[in-house]
């Protein structure tokens, strides 16, 4: 097939999808209008509601992680979504009473809270959602969601005040039923397992941490006013990296690979954080607007990456996105330490190309030094396929490629494979050598026939035709 007329069945299958996967895109723009970039009276950024949103939406992320092996599946508990769009509904309520009353601080630091903790149950029943799909829509939905929700909220920002007031309390219950409704048409075989395992990527999540912290800084160093420029909800900026990660995962390549796509960030933020000390004081918006670019691109590549491993490891979503969003503090930290410098406005004449230094030095040193490629490919195993079939087959239709991957995944978990030996076994079933296994693992050839070795252990077999016979593979297919 060429390149073309890949590109031809992929914008074709794009017809299947069901709308009722981008319920995403309503929460996301309903943290925005009512707190990121507030629409309403009442909101506000910095110290004010926004924080106290961040800390419940935080707290609450991390209570559920703590107990991930009792709540998951989250989506297969009803009540939970039901909570979750009665405290946003209540969050949109309590603010509009805020407004009118607004010496009246409880209610504000009430609705923050109701929100922060509905808030964090619906993003974590969509995040669930998407480690059911297969790689392919779990980019179209992640990506694609997070560019309508900025799209989203940009049109609703003109609605007048209660009709705006409406739709905000509509949102998260509509979203929930669409989520609900997601869920209840998942084939059995995809829906999350009751009994999850629970393993941290805590480099994955240090690294996330830093840019979350320098995108803060250089937030919290702009004048107000360019909250609809940079940020991670619902801006230029988050408009601009979904486009261009969903457009470079779905379009360019038939290939996501996060092993290749990881570090473009880290190239991204040097570039913003050396705009500032190259060009001056006109330069910070330029360069808070490539940080912020990067950031978000980072964060989604971090989700998609987490939403592969939950689903090929089986690891609980809710405890690896529980653990995800404490990045969230960092941003905020970093923020409030960006307008303290502002304020202070002490700076001599080479205090911002020190930091400047300092910025790209540790965005260099933790990318590469906490997760350098190996570390990334042969711990967790990461390449997420995205190819259609060679007839172009739409989106959800089967094909010999998606038969034998399952084939593995069952066998896999029937002879009780470990995490590396399975990667090796879908390897050996697409017919690669040992020496293209290693290669591709960043093995060594003794450790590749090691692992095999073990697995025609496991499985009762003492050749590679004899397990294509139990997985039904033809090799001269």
């Amino acid at each position: 097939m060429t390149e073309w007329a890949s590109l031809r069945a992929k914008a074709i299958a794009l017809k299947g999808i069901p709308l009722s996967l981008f319920g995403y895109s309503l929460i996301r723009a309903w943290i925005s209008l009512l707190y990121a970039n507030p629409a309403l009276p009442g909101g506000g950024p910095g110290m004010g509601p926004q924080l106290l949103f961040d800390l419940a939406f935080v707290g609450a992320s991390v209570a559920m992680a703590l107990g991930a092996r009792r709540l998951t599946p989250l989506n297969d508990k009803p009540a939970a979504l039901a909570v979750s769009a009665a405290a946003m509904g209540g969050a949109v309520l309590l603010q509009s009473v805020a407004a009118v009353f607004p010496a009246s601080s409880a209610l504000t630091i009430a609705a923050a809270a109701l929100a922060g903790v509905g808030t964090a149950v619906a993003i974590m029943v969509w995040l669930e959602l998407f480690c059911c799909l297969n790689p392919l829509r779990t980019v179209i939905y992640l990506l694609l969601g997070t560019a309508a929700g900025v799209l989203l909220t940009f049109l609703l920002e003109g609605f007048r005040e209660e009709y705006l007031t409406g739709v905000l309390v509509a949102c998260p219950a509509l979203s929930m039923l669409m989520a609900r409704s997601a869920y209840l048409h998942l084939d059995a075989a995809d829906a999350p397992s009751a009994a999850p395992r629970i393993l941290t990527p805590w480099r994955v999540y240090a690294v996330m941490a830093l840019y979350e912290l320098i995108n803060g800084l250089y937030l919290g160093g702009l004048a107000d006013g360019a909250g609809a420029l940079v940020g991670n909800h619902s801006t230029v900026a988050t408009l601009l990296a979904s486009s261009a990660l969903f457009v470079a995962a779905y379009l360019a390549s038939d290939r996501f690979d996060f092993t290749k796509l990881y570090r473009s960030p880290m190239i991204i933020m040097i570039c913003g954080i050396v705009f500032v000390p190259l060009f001056g004081f006109r330069a910070g918006v330029v360069g808070a607007f490539i940080v912020s670019v990067s950031s978000t691109a980072f964060g989604l590549l971090v989700t998609l990456f987490l939403c592969d491993i939950s689903k090929r490891l089986n690891i609980s979503a809710v405890w690896l996105f529980g653990w995800q969003e404490v990045g969230f503090l960092f941003r905020d930290a970093g923020a409030l330490l960006g307008e303290g410098v502002r304020e202070a406005a002490a700076f001599g004449p080479f205090t911002e190309p020190a930091l400047s230094v300092l910025g790209v030095a540790l965005v260099v040193a933790f990318t590469l030094l906490l997760l350098p490629r190996k570390e990334v490919s042969v711990r967790w195993g990461v390449g997420i396929l995205l190819a259609l079939n060679e007839k172009g087959a739409e989106i959800g239709e089967d094909s010999e490629a998606a038969r034998v991957d399952r084939a593995c995944d069952e066998l896999a978990a029937l002879r009780n494979l470990s995490p590396r030996e399975a990667e090796v076994l879908k390897l050996l079933a697409q017919g690669k050598s040992l020496t293209v296994v290693a290669d591709e693992l960043f093995i060594a050839k003794g450790t590749a026939k090691a692992h095999t070795r073990h697995i025609y252990e496991k499985v009762g077999v003492n050749s590679r035709q004899e397990l294509f016979d139990v997985l039904k593979i033809n090799p001269r297919r």
